[in-house]
């Protein structure tokens, strides 16, 4: 519910932007060999974020296992989803749906791997240690679908305790080269990003008819 048109203690008078996923999961432990976790997952979006409304349904096979030892895992995905796009901000004219991939219906797939480095003390609290992990996912008509790109997507963090307190860094890039799917896209700002902007306004803005949207980049970098 959108604050900006209404009083909290009014939600009803709120212009609503419903953020629906539904996911299922059905995952299964020492799959053909020890140690190797398979893993199912279908899902259904129904979300209106700022420039547009998504829906579509989307279906991933995966697994994921240890490399030596639990602290380093190896994840291996294939992705296969169909997106549809309606209810348009009026920032958004023909040439810029056209130029986003939204004027029809995106065809996603892809195969995906991760490397896990993971070195902390808690994974929920962490007082010492570091985290890191480079994702990577190639899409195309190989896997199923209609974009043809390669995306990066390396994230560091680091947790070093100073008495009481607790001294953490993060750094996250991401790039995408090739086809941008509209639903890849990248939007930064917010609690768990940077914090001097709201949440997923640190991003590309498209203008027309006189409003501005946030439209999401092909590229990140971020530091918190």
């Amino acid at each position: 519910l959108l604050r900006t048109d209404c009083a909290w203690y009014k939600p009803w008078t709120c212009q609503a932007e419903p953020l629906v996923r539904l996911l299922g999961t059905l995952t299964q432990q020492d799959l053909f060999v020890p140690n190797l976790v398979g893993q199912v997952e279908g899902g259904a979006d129904y979300l209106t974020i700022e420039a547009y409304r998504i829906e579509g349904l989307h279906v991933k096979l995966g697994v994921t296992t240890p490399l030596g030892t639990p602290r380093l895992q190896l994840q291996l995905s294939w992705l296969f989803g169909a997106y549809q796009f309606t209810h348009f901000s009026p920032a958004v004219d023909d040439a810029t749906a056209a130029a986003l991939h939204i004027d029809g219906t995106e065809r996603l797939g892809y195969f995906g791997e991760a490397l896990v480095v993971d070195l902390r003390d808690d994974p929920i609290e962490p007082h010492r240690g570091a985290y890191a992990e480079l994702r990577a996912a190639e899409g195309g008509s190989f896997a199923g679908g209609a974009f043809s790109y390669l995306q990066l997507t390396p994230d560091v963090r680091g947790y070093l305790p100073l008495g009481p307190v607790v001294l953490a860094a993060r750094a996250r890039i991401g790039l995408i080269t090739g086809d941008v799917p509209p639903t890849e896209r990248y939007y930064a700002g917010g609690a768990s990003s940077n914090r001097g902007f709201p949440e997923r306004q640190l991003s590309p803005i498209a203008t027309a008819s006189g409003t501005s949207v946030v439209i999401g980049g092909a590229a990140l970098a971020e530091t918190s």
